[in-house]
């Protein structure tokens, strides 16, 4: 995805989920792989994921956590979008 630039949204939508589902993660393994997803969703620049990073870096267990979505919520692209609905847990 990242070398071709093609972000289909339903793909960045189940890489978010997956973000958020982890959030309580702790274990490195985890945490490197969520900091790759971060940097899809980032490198996506698709406003839709601001609510969910938002709160991820707001709630993770993990300070590496919420230093991986807060790294992606800077990067996405300002502006109004159609928010992906944060998961009920």
């Amino acid at each position: 995805m990242e070398d071709q630039k093609l972000y289909p949204t339903d793909v960045l939508d189940a890489a978010a989920r997956r973000f958020w589902y982890q959030r309580d993660a702790t274990d490195d393994d985890t945490l490197d792989a969520l900091d790759e997803v971060g940097d899809i969703l980032s490198d996506s620049k698709n406003p839709r994921y601001r609510t969910l990073l938002t709160q991820v870096s707001q709630q993770a267990k993990e300070k590496k956590l919420r230093k991986y979505a807060a790294e992606a919520l800077g990067n996405l692209a300002s502006g109004d979008a159609e928010q992906l609905p944060v998961p009920t847990d």
